[in-house]
């Protein structure tokens, strides 16, 4: 399959709907969290895998956990016509799991129930909620209702536990949460989610610079290829596979395939339409970039990533308003997020506004994005020496993880030989920036030089589609 190709994507939405908000946590201990969010990420999976229905993603759904609401702000904020909620009280191998469905429009319980079990029904109660779900909603389903992925109960907290302890993205918690996975693989090794969690595990070291990069993907990549292989259909392996493929090895037929087959399984994943979208984008099809990055805001309507992701391409097609706007929902959604300063000052820099963008980088928390920016808005403001300090101060910190933004800020102010050093460097590090270089406005100066061309190709990527401002 070309990377061109990919799933269809509807012009207009009008399938049935749903959130599934965190169940509440009945148990005295409040360290049982785990248990009832996961129950319902668990949940809001499965009925991921229905295609007759929209389900809201967990990190939009999960933004009111311990919040007041009505349903009705809930069905406003998340575009939905259903809400799922419920409680759990766990206690020892005993477990009572209540859940209800209500319709927005009317807050009327379309249904509800409540099952007094052992940890060891936990996966025949959620196939029972999914299929009540279903009926209640009247869908017609075309294919045979998904079932959860059972495993021994006692490894199954351990791996809530361990994906709940992973949101906190520290050194100290992903030692943890590899410690705790090894001990649901001694359980169960041919447990899907487990060995799918793993990967993501080694990918974040890599990427966030606590492993050798090669090392790191490599380790990820047999943990995936194990998930694919003992459960096809587990739509998180593939994304994963799909990150590795487009951001280290520079497959994109690869990324292509992996992406598909995650929609294909899981059609309103926000994680695999931003791959679809990041892919589209790499490969110099921004207008299919857009399609998919509005869609993911549409079914992840307060995932930060997304709106982000939106600003960028809407920046790469030189609409600076939209830009300015979708980066603006982003850091109103997540305000201490690193990154999202940096990248709402671009479209200020690039459009001539570089005044505006100094307050927003001082607040920028990543320095190496803080340094890039402050580079990039002081030349365009005319001060050489101030560009000059942050430059020597990025390349002093971030020579290896950001040669792609220190050749940025070279090809900015001209100094065309620099920055293609740098964007060799940035090609030998496989740094993931490059899958920016056919759309970045900041590289423009750059398009026309056959040196450009020469490492295009080398990434695999056609250099006449290269994105040129008009």
């Amino acid at each position: 399959t070309s990377a061109a190709t990919g799933p269809g994507t509807p012009a207009a939405d009008d399938r049935e709907s749903i959130a599934v908000l965190p169940f509440v946590n009945m148990s005295s201990d409040p360290e049982q969290d785990y248990f009832s969010d996961g129950l319902a990420e668990e949940l809001l999976n499965l009925l991921a895998q229905v295609p007759e229905l929209r389900v809201t993603s967990r990190t939009s759904a999960f933004s009111f956990k311990g919040k007041t609401f009505t349903i009705a702000e809930v069905g406003k904020e998340l575009n939905v016509n259903h809400v799922l909620e419920g409680s759990v009280r766990k206690s020892g191998n005993k477990v009572r799991i209540t859940a209800q469905l209500i319709k927005v429009a009317s807050d009327e319980h379309l249904w509800s129930e409540t099952w007094d079990r052992t940890l060891d029904d936990v996966f025949e109660i959620q196939d029972e909620i999914a299929s009540a779900v279903v009926d209640a909603l009247k869908l017609t389903l075309l294919h045979a209702a998904p079932r959860a992925i059972a495993t021994d109960p006692q490894a199954y907290a351990e791996f809530l536990q361990a994906r709940q302890m992973l949101t906190q993205r520290s050194a100290e918690s992903l030692d943890r949460v590899e410690s705790l996975l090894k001990q649901v693989l001694d359980t169960d090794p041919d447990y899907a989610p487990a060995l799918t969690l793993m990967g993501r595990v080694y990918m974040m070291r890599a990427d966030s610079g606590l492993a050798p990069i090669q090392e790191a993907n490599e380790q990820a990549r047999g943990l995936l290829n194990k998930a694919v292989t003992v459960d096809p259909n587990y739509p998180q392996a593939y994304a994963a596979l799909a990150s590795i493929a487009v951001n280290y090895d520079h497959d994109f037929a690869a990324t292509a395939k992996y992406v598909q087959r995650a929609l294909e399984l899981k059609p309103d994943d926000s994680a695999s339409l931003l791959a679809f979208a990041d892919l589209k984008s790499t490969t110099g099809d921004c207008a299919g970039a857009d399609e998919y990055a509005r869609r993911a805001a549409l079914v992840d309507p307060v995932l930060p990533p997304a709106h982000v992701f939106s600003g960028y391409i809407a920046m790469c097609l030189g609409d600076y308003d939209r830009s300015l706007q979708a980066f603006k929902r982003a850091l109103d959604l997540s305000p201490n997020a690193y990154g999202v300063h940096y990248y709402f000052s671009l479209p200020l820099i690039f459009s001539g506004r570089a005044a505006e963008a100094l307050p927003l980088l001082e607040q920028e928390t990543n320095p190496g994005f803080k340094l890039t920016g402050l580079a990039l808005a002081q030349y365009s403001l005319g001060d050489k020496a101030a560009s000059d300090q942050a430059l020597e101060e990025l390349t002093r910190l971030w020579s290896k993880e950001g040669a792609y933004q220190i050749a940025m800020v070279h090809a900015w102010r001209g100094e065309t030989d620099q920055a293609f050093e740098w964007l060799g460097r940035a090609y030998e590090n496989r740094d993931s920036g490059l899958t920016q270089i056919l759309n970045d406005p900041a590289l423009d100066a750059l398009r026309d030089d056959p040196r450009m061309a020469e490492i295009i190709e080398r990434m695999g990527l056609d250099p006449a589609k290269q994105h040129k401002k008009s």
